[in-house]
């Protein structure tokens, strides 16, 4: 049992970098799925972080009752 359920995700330069184009604004679906399967068993807070260096629909996720918190961070940068 759990107080809180925090959920990392996004996408890494092997989806995005400069030369290459996206062919898709979602969340990559091994991580939709997931995030289905959390909203099934977790009954405690469930919180997401999603990194990413450009847009990401997230909709889904901003528009369920299920999640507590939705955070977009850019990713850590060369000194990160």
């Amino acid at each position: 049992l759990s107080d809180i359920v925090i959920f990392f995700g996004g996408i890494d330069q092997s989806i995005e970098s400069e030369g290459t184009d996206r062919t898709s604004i979602a969340l990559p679906s091994v991580q939709l799925a997931l995030l289905e399967q959390l909203e099934k068993v977790v009954r405690s807070p469930l919180h997401v972080v999603i990194m990413s260096g450009s847009s990401l629909d997230l909709a889904y996720i901003r528009d369920s009752s299920q999640y507590d918190s939705l955070i977009w961070m850019g990713y850590a940068g060369q000194a990160g």
